[in-house]
């Protein structure tokens, strides 16, 4: 069911639930996530600069995104 709004539906519903508790929200992928990245980047997250993560027994490049949660 991809490409039918579901996902941004769902992830709208989650960010408005906990505004007054959280500030912000950050989630990372592995770099090789081009899908997953791309729908972030297509919602309210900003990416951050990429950081690295020793996963034995490589070295592997992450993106950080994230996003301020809005009180309304």
């Amino acid at each position: 069911y991809q490409h039918h709004a579901n996902g941004a539906a769902l992830l709208q519903a989650g960010l408005h639930t906990y505004p007054q508790r959280y500030h912000t929200l950050y989630l990372e992928l592995h770099s090789t996530n081009k899908d997953p990245l791309n729908f972030y980047l297509n919602q309210p997250f900003h990416q951050l600069p990429l950081y690295q993560h020793t996963s034995y027994p490589q070295l592997i490049d992450l993106p950080l995104l994230r996003n301020t949660l809005t009180h309304s």
